[in-house]
């Protein structure tokens, strides 16, 4: 992946930790068109279509959106988050509730009635 410039100070940069670009959100162009009007530029990152330097994109974006599952994004999303990167779903997090049956136990600690 090349080195994108650096927007001008004060415009937040997003990127989107996708799947393959065959598999795209339908509604992500009407995001992207969105977030532009309010000031912030998006990129989608196409784990699997692009090369990703982990070391480096960290650089390259303000924010980050764990759009996918895959085991190769929540890889990328790991190595982001130990390197201090700030991810709108966090990697813990997403982990956590990718797998159910740590989910139910954390909530049935915490009281939950859901999925009794």
């Amino acid at each position: 992946m090349a080195r994108a410039q650096r927007p001008r100070e004060g415009i937040v940069r997003i990127g989107f930790l996708m799947g393959r670009s065959f598999t795209e959100d339908r509604h992500q162009a009407d995001i992207v068109t969105w977030l532009r009007q309010w000031g912030a530029t998006a990129e989608p990152l196409h784990l699997g279509d692009d090369l990703i330097d982990v070391a480096r994109v960290g650089l390259d974006h303000d924010l980050f959106v764990l759009k996918s599952r895959s085991d190769l994004a929540m890889s990328v999303a790991a190595d982001l988050h130990g390197a201090g990167a700030r991810v709108l779903n966090p990697y813990p997090v997403s982990a956590l509730l990718r797998d159910r049956v740590v989910t139910s136990r954390v909530l049935r600690a915490a009281g939950s009635t859901a999925g009794r």
